[in-house]
């Protein structure tokens, strides 16, 4: 009898240590993944990280680089204007929401990679002469990506 409780006894200890080992593992995982997504952020202009922001733009722009991770962002170019009718947004999200709002005069030209992440552009086709164009590259991963224009704000 003695010599069967032992057994359950050893049982008991194996697994206690394998279910910390586990939980070890998965916490040295989870570390590390948070570490490349901050390496990834390292060079982009503005990090934002578990805290919604709204950001609107009144100025001339010309290009800047935003990185999201656990976040909303709205970015608000309605007020803005593009230097030489050009621009460039460089961002990178990861598990969060981008919703950029554009005027309705502009053209916006969207490219990039996505890892299970979605992209709606609302401006589709080639830009007219003369027409202000923002180039929007994105790096998305487990992300949403909405570029509208003013009028599709109400929906």
């Amino acid at each position: 009898m003695k010599e069967r409780q032992v057994d359950v006894m050893k049982k008991r200890t194996i697994l206690k240590a394998v279910g910390v080992l586990g939980a070890a593992a998965a916490a040295g995982a989870i570390a590390y993944k948070s570490y490349q997504t901050d390496q990834k952020m390292k060079n982009y202009n503005l990090k934002l990280k578990f805290k919604g922001e709204v950001i609107k733009l009144d100025a001339e722009f010309e290009s800047d680089s935003i990185a999201v991770n656990f976040t909303g962002l709205e970015l608000d170019f309605t007020q803005a204007t593009l230097k030489d009718n050009r621009g460039e947004l460089k961002l990178y999200a990861e598990f969060a929401g981008i919703d950029i709002l554009v005027p309705a005069e502009w053209h916006v030209v969207a490219t990039g990679t996505n890892n299970k992440a979605g992209v709606n552009n609302a401006f589709v086709g080639d830009p007219t002469e003369g027409q202000p164009v923002l180039n929007v590259v994105y790096d998305l991963n487990f992300a949403g990506l909405n570029i509208r224009k003013p009028e599709a704000a109400s929906e």
